[in-house]
């Protein structure tokens, strides 16, 4: 078999007649590679109880933050000296590092389940979102308004599925 391959400017490649997007796919595997440490840090700081344990939360967001701040700054042991100031640097982290792909809604979700109670995430939301604080305080009160409505098209291909309550009471 001839192996004929193109590599163009805007970083697709082409191999007999099969184009890849190679900066496409080099950002997906980057963007994984972030979630991937994030993750592993979050559920990390949630079993941590030694000294040790928190310095390996530390070093794993250490893999995200210096290479934002290419090499030039980095998160410090002596500057989390609990583990709930750890627990609130990875959930930063994991704001700062994936705050425009869908997945802080996801990071809001879990820490209210974890606490049980909606204050701290209420707290997350005023500084960010002080003019919308009261919308989002009314969708975290009702854990049914949690996650969005599912799609007429799937539960039209799935008759099994049932819409999430908190919209069908929407819909009548």
């Amino acid at each position: 078999m001839n192996l004929s391959y193109t590599i163009y400017p805007s970083g697709c490649l082409n191999i007999n007649s099969l184009s890849i997007n190679i900066l496409k796919e080099v950002f997906t595997l980057l963007t994984a590679f972030k979630s991937y440490f994030l993750m592993k840090a979050e559920a990390l700081a949630e079993l941590a109880v030694t000294d040790d344990e928190r310095k390996t939360v530390i070093s794993l967001c250490n893999v995200t933050y210096k290479r934002a701040t290419m090499e030039m700054d980095s998160l410090e042991y002596a500057d989390y000296p609990s583990m709930d100031a750890v627990k609130a640097m990875v959930l930063q982290e994991r704001q700062r590092e994936l705050c425009f792909e869908g997945k802080r809604w996801y990071d809001l979700l879990r820490k209210v389940r974890r606490e049980g109670a909606t204050a701290g995430a209420y707290a997350l939301l005023e500084k960010a979102y002080a003019r919308e604080v009261s919308t989002y305080k009314a969708r975290l009160s009702n854990p049914e308004a949690w996650y969005l409505p599912i799609s007429l098209t799937e539960m039209n291909a799935n008759t099994q599925l049932h819409q999430n309550s908190y919209y069908a009471m929407k819909e009548q």
